[in-house]
């Protein structure tokens, strides 16, 4: 009897790991965005409805959280949004969440959030005030480098959309 020196089973697991980083990937690759206009109004106030500090951040309208390319439409724009849905972690510093219209959304802790020992938040709904930025292979490779991303595996999925919302303040929904 040949004895298995456990190759075999860190390459099914290997397999069964990319098997699910490319089925993950191929379902968010095939979710069309809803067609949506952007709605949004700007803070007048440095207190949001809830208590969250705004500043100058832009409240969206729910219906501008539909689908990524309505957040996208608003790279460099520090935005409020309120009942956004944590799906789950993707590192101590990177979440996804769930926009009103199922798109899925990264968003990063800022560094003063790091800094100041803030965890990624449990699944639930919470508000956030942050800015959209703009996410292509220098910001992935930077990520790499800083530890914000620990993995390829965690790359390949961050890799997904066009921007992504770096939070500086993130509270429960509705407190």
């Amino acid at each position: 009897m040949a004895k298995n020196n456990g190759s075999s089973s860190s390459w099914i697991s290997a397999s069964v790991a990319l098997v699910a980083v490319g089925l993950f990937m191929g379902w968010l690759i095939t979710r069309q965005p809803e067609d949506s206009a952007i709605v949004a109004e700007p803070s007048d106030t440095t207190q949001g409805s809830a208590g969250i500090e705004t500043g100058d951040a832009t409240v969206l309208a729910p219906d501008a959280m539909a689908n990524s390319a309505g957040l996208d439409a608003l790279s460099g724009q520090r935005v409020r949004l309120n009942g956004l849905n944590v799906i789950g972690g993707l590192s101590p510093q990177l979440f996804w969440t769930e926009l009103s219209g199922g798109d899925l959304y990264l968003v990063k802790l800022d560094s003063a959030m790091v800094a100041a020992g803030t965890p990624t938040p449990a699944p639930g709904s919470i508000d956030v005030v942050g800015t959209i930025r703009s996410k292509d292979p220098a910001v992935l490779d930077a990520w790499m480098e800083s530890g914000v991303l620990e993995s390829d595996d965690q790359r390949m999925q961050a890799e997904f959309g066009l921007t992504y919302l770096e939070a500086q303040r993130i509270q429960a929904a509705g407190n």
